[in-house]
């Protein structure tokens, strides 16, 4: 079975616009409490400093694993918004997934408003890309 049907990934249309701050901080509202109740769990039963080494590893496989397989996070699922290359639209490789993941901590930075350097940096992108996107060449569109 294929990793996914090409027939999802096509030129964006009229319906299918680069994908903004407000859908996306959604997406990471979701994805951040499905990590969380992870990481809850894991403290539970291995105490903190199990919580921040699996937290990055958990955070690693669940970004990468999903992005790289569907293009879909759970939270861009239930928003219907997908990631897909920037040249030709269609699906992004793991290594891009991994990419955009492990620049996630960057675009997080100041720590203390989380969304606010990623925010900038999509307000200031014409393709409204954060720096995964940029860096791993792919887009936010409407799935």
């Amino acid at each position: 079975m294929d990793r996914v049907s090409e027939e999802n990934y096509s030129a964006p249309s009229v319906e299918m616009r680069y994908q903004g701050v407000a859908i996306r901080l959604g997406t990471f509202v979701i994805d951040y409490i499905i990590w969380g109740i992870i990481a809850y769990v894991v403290w539970l039963a291995a105490g903190l400093y199990a919580v921040i080494v699996f937290s990055v590893i958990i955070e690693l496989l669940y970004f990468t694993l999903l992005l790289g397989r569907y293009g879909q996070s759970v939270g861009m699922m239930v928003v219907k918004i997908k990631v897909v290359k920037e040249a030709d639209y269609s699906a992004i490789t793991y290594g891009a997934a991994f990419v955009r993941t492990i620049l996630l901590w960057i675009d997080e930075f100041p720590y203390i408003i989380p969304f606010l350097l990623r925010a900038i940096l999509i307000w200031t992108s014409d393709k409204k890309q954060r720096l995964g996107d940029r860096v791993a060449h792919t887009v936010v569109l409407k799935a």
